[in-house]
């Protein structure tokens, strides 16, 4: 049977929980949106080598106007126009496959995060960071298939862009977890997807989702002024490979959305734990509990972790 745990250790082990839950499920990559060094190494590479390159990573921005399908056609033109040359060259007697490309990730609109961060401040009363980010982030991101078409469950929403809203309209009394409850999150989430399988390559069709997106995310919070330096940006990446036989043994199934949370399951399920005051006889729990409690029992003089 569970023992109970000492009221006050109760309270330090759920704060602590509750603190390491909040950072995690806000925790969100910056926005990419300059080439980097090794991208222009990799792309000339592919250039001079359309035979024998692997794979090519792509981040581009979309103009307005374009479309997804077509900029990463004109790229495979490129490359397929450069190894027929290259057969002619050598008199190659088979030709090569055609290479391909496989996933895509879209990116949609930026946002400043030390506006964000300042304003979560702000409203729970704290102080802001004392060394903002200049990092930009997205408002929300999706996958589409090498058809363009929407991946389902693959659209993501900011999880600091949202956080702002549930914090602004929380109760007195909430406690962040609830405020940041993961399956409301999930809900927001599902909320603003497209239908499966539409086609969303096009500039227009994306920019309507900007445009909900400022309406419901955005404006409401004040995130639509010059000082968050908002703007409907869309950017994707995606991967282009030699052949299909490459596409099959390179990519991955590696896409998180927009939050790098990989433990707010994990911590929500022990916070619960350690507000229903029970004590699970399980290593993991021990070893977790003794390494939140051990500044206390040492301010105490306890030798050894209580476990009561």
């Amino acid at each position: 049977m569970p023992r109970k745990i000492d009221p006050e250790r109760q309270k330090i082990v759920s704060q602590v929980l509750e603190y390491w839950y909040t950072a995690d499920f806000l925790s969100q990559g910056a926005l990419r949106t300059e080439e980097t060094r090794r991208d222009r190494e990799n792309r000339a590479y592919a250039m001079h080598n359309p035979k024998r390159f692997s794979s090519l990573y792509r981040h581009e921005d979309l103009e307005e106007g374009g479309d997804i399908l077509a900029h990463i056609a004109s790229l495979e033109n490129i490359i397929e126009t450069r190894r027929r040359e290259e057969d002619e060259r050598d008199r190659s007697a088979r030709p090569s496959d055609p290479c391909c490309h496989g996933k895509i990730t879209v990116y949609i609109g930026r946002v400043d995060r030390a506006f964000l961060t300042s304003k979560i401040a702000d409203l729970l009363g704290c102080d802001p960071p004392p060394n903002p980010s200049a990092d930009r982030l997205a408002w929300a991101s999706l996958q589409l298939s090498d058809e363009g078409r929407y991946i389902r469950g693959s659209f993501s929403v900011s999880p600091i862009l949202w956080a702002v809203g549930r914090i602004a309209e929380r109760d007195a009394g909430m406690s962040m977890y609830d405020v940041l409850d993961p399956s409301i999150y999930q809900a927001a989430r599902e909320a603003f997807a497209p239908e499966e399988n539409r086609v969303l390559s096009a500039f227009g069709d994306l920019e309507a989702i900007a445009g909900r997106l400022m309406a419901e995310m955005l404006v409401p919070v004040g995130a639509d002024s010059p000082q968050a330096d908002p703007a409907p940006d869309i950017h994707f990446s995606y991967s282009v490979y030699r052949n299909a036989n490459e596409r099959a043994k390179r990519e991955t199934d590696d896409y998180w959305g927009l939050s790098m949370s990989f433990y707010a399951e994990d911590l929500a399920g022990f916070k619960k734990t350690a507000d229903s005051g029970k004590w699970l006889d399980s290593p993991m729990w021990s070893a977790l509990t003794d390494y939140i409690l051990a500044p206390y029992d040492m301010a105490r003089g306890a030798e050894k972790p209580a476990r009561t």
